[in-house]
């Protein structure tokens, strides 16, 4: 008699889904692709911690994310409409 793996009622592209996931959350670092983006060179996660450098140069580092957060935003069609809208604390304003 065969013995039904873990994970049979799944499809396959749900399988390889959740491979990759996987993959991803054993990573040491997971990096946005950052290629089409006006504000950000890079944009990297490691152990809750999202490392932004801008297209002008400062670097940034902002804590306590998780491993969804960051794949939230690196997923996001706009980084930086989404750093905006999500991650930038608001300017106080008055005088």
């Amino acid at each position: 008699m065969a013995r039904n793996a873990k994970g049979a009622q799944f499809t396959p592209a749900q399988r390889a889904a959740w491979g990759h996931k996987r993959d991803i959350s054993r990573a040491a670092e997971l990096n946005a692709d950052t290629s089409d983006s006006t504000c950000f060179d890079v944009l990297s996660y490691r152990d809750g911690i999202v490392t932004a450098i801008f297209t002008d140069g400062s670097e940034y580092q902002y804590d306590g994310f998780t491993l969804a957060d960051a794949e939230d935003w690196f997923d996001d069609d706009s980084l930086g409409g989404y750093f905006n809208s999500e991650i930038r604390e608001p300017t106080p304003k008055g005088n």
